[in-house]
């Protein structure tokens, strides 16, 4: 039990993080115009590979299943890296 709340407290502070920084991003225009468009390009994959992944039935549901949670790891990582390198600058 006791590692369950190590880890709950981790993910809370990493998350109070990831929106102290995505705040300081916020208030500065360039970056600001940067977010958006990282969003609109991850919403636009997410989207795609969503569409893709419907129309292609012949796939067994536990394979578009896990395209789509791949896809999402895949942007949440993306996202977070494109939020951590424009922190750094």
């Amino acid at each position: 039990m006791h590692g369950a709340v190590v880890a709950a407290d981790g993910f809370k502070s990493a998350a109070q993080e990831t929106r102290r920084e995505a705040v300081s991003l916020w208030a500065n225009p360039d970056e600001r115009n940067e977010l958006i468009r990282t969003g609109v390009i991850c919403l636009a994959v997410l989207l795609g590979v969503s569409l893709l992944v419907t129309l292609t039935g012949w796939f067994p549901v536990w394979l578009r299943i896990l395209v789509i949670f791949a896809t999402l790891g895949g942007l949440a990582k993306f996202l977070m890296s494109r939020i951590s390198d424009s922190s750094d600058t």
